[in-house]
């Protein structure tokens, strides 16, 4: 999945629990007291389960999107050599004839692979989301037991510096696949 556009949407909003948070508890406590944890949230949704599972089966989806477009773009081909072939023989009004038809399906692939591609952008954000949201559960159900302040995002650069920060990713994904069960099981995964 390109998780890198859903991860830019999702870090706007991270970051301004996160800075609520930290205003919150630097008030709180002093900076000595201040425990921090991290969360590769990328690394985290593609190795979730759900995750895997997700991205299956949009490899497959997109295998079949491609399929199709090779299918179309062979059959455009195939339709340019006949007019390049015929185009002697052929009246000036077949030409014209010939001409749009070649025009009408080259328009016609070119919304396709539009279409295709925009479908596949939205399916692979509205997987990350969902799976986001259930993780934001599980990263408060980790880090409150650890008394936490704050949780930062280390995949999208947003920790520059952290002085024992606890890397909660691979609990993140632990948890989150006993509370989140994926649908259909990836070949290879238990």
């Amino acid at each position: 999945m390109n998780i890198n556009l859903v991860n830019k949407v999702l870090c706007k909003s991270l970051i301004i629990a996160i800075s609520f948070s930290l205003i919150q508890g630097i008030y709180a406590k002093d900076a000595s007291q201040f425990k921090i944890g991290v969360v590769d949230v990328q690394a985290a949704i593609l190795q979730t389960d759900e995750g895997k599972a997700k991205q299956a089966s949009m490899r497959k989806e997109v295998q079949e999107i491609e399929d199709s477009m090779r299918a179309q773009e062979t059959e455009l081909k195939k339709l340019i050599e006949e007019f390049q072939s015929q185009q002697t023989v052929l009246s000036e009004s077949d030409k014209l004839i010939k001409q749009k038809e070649i025009q009408t399906k080259n328009v016609n692939f070119q919304d396709f692979k539009f279409r295709s591609q925009e479908k596949m952008r939205k399916q692979e954000i509205d997987a990350s989301q969902q799976i986001f949201q259930n993780m934001l559960g599980v990263i408060k159900e980790i880090s409150e037991p650890k008394d936490l302040d704050a949780v930062f995002d280390k995949g999208a650069g947003i920790v520059l510096y952290a002085k024992k920060a606890e890397d909660l990713t691979p609990k993140v994904v632990a948890e989150y696949n006993k509370k989140y069960k994926a649908k259909s099981k990836v070949k290879g995964t238990n």
